[in-house]
């Protein structure tokens, strides 16, 4: 198993550089790229199809119609119900994910709260709403996942808590940050920037300031822990780039999207057989 740079064949795309972390999410058919707090919507072919703007630089969480000519709903993070009524300038929200069956999200926020939403479609056109405040975390939320099981919050302490979508969202675990070890990987010289896991494989992609993307796979686990050892399957160094993102796309190509710092195109990846 390997994976090859496309940048002999880039897409057919150009973008604002980036000066983020990990700006990047994917569907079957689009993937977006988030510049100084714009999104950017581009299509498989890289043919830009929307641009949302943020023209008020507000840290807060936009949510658009699917054609993205409409903003449905704006999220205040600071006027959420149980948030504190002192505004700091420090109210933000950080950490989205979408469950994939359904059209439910979990957002999180500076506070420690997480919240879930659900979208809707009526009468009156596509609306959303908060449905619940998940509470548990003592310090501000920094990621979030989901699947068709379980949504899943990390804080800037190193706490992951589990919600169970069967359970309506209740706290089915969590693990600390000084919790015990279970795996270790040496996976890059100097800082990780961003990871990703594969949408229906047991593979991790994983870039960092050494300038390498590795692509990992990973040990199924059981009732007492990993079965078996992390191997690297792949690895690829993009010379005087970067790389700040990644993420597989879901579109079951097996290719991997690269995002690099201060550079207007994105880094394409493929497998080989």
């Amino acid at each position: 198993m390997a994976w090859v740079s496309d940048e002999s064949k880039p897409l057919p795309l150009k973008l604002s550089p980036s000066l983020g972390f990990n700006n990047l999410t994917s569907s079957v058919s689009t993937f977006a790229y988030i510049h100084k707090g714009d999104v950017l919507i581009y299509g498989l072919d890289g043919v830009l199809r929307q641009t949302l703007v943020n023209d008020g630089g507000v840290r807060a969480m936009e949510i658009w119609s699917s054609d993205g000519r409409r903003l449905i709903y704006f999220f205040d993070a600071k006027a959420a119900p149980g948030s504190s009524t002192v505004d700091d300038g420090g109210n933000f929200t950080q950490g989205i994910a979408m469950v994939p069956r359904g059209r439910n999200f979990i957002v999180g926020c500076s506070d420690g709260d997480v919240f879930a939403f659900q979208a809707k479609t009526g009468p009156q056109g596509e609306a959303c709403e908060l449905t619940a405040t998940l509470r548990g975390h003592c310090q501000p939320i920094t990621c979030a996942a989901a699947d068709s099981e379980c949504c899943v919050s990390g804080d800037a302490g190193g706490t992951v808590i589990v919600w169970s979508i069967a359970k309506h969202l209740e706290r089915e675990c969590s693990f600390d940050g000084d919790g015990t070890l279970a795996i270790e990987i040496a996976a890059h010289s100097r800082t990780i920037n961003a990871m990703d896991l594969h949408p229906s494989s047991m593979l991790l992609a994983t870039v960092g300031e050494d300038l390498f993307l590795n692509v990992w796979e990973l040990p199924k686990c059981g009732q007492e822990g990993p079965s078996g050892q992390v191997g690297l399957v792949a690895t690829s160094r993009v010379d005087n780039r970067l790389l700040t993102g990644v993420q597989f796309l879901v579109d079951g190509s097996h290719r991997i999207i690269g995002l690099a710092y201060d550079c207007d195109h994105l880094q394409i990846w493929h497998k080989l057989g």
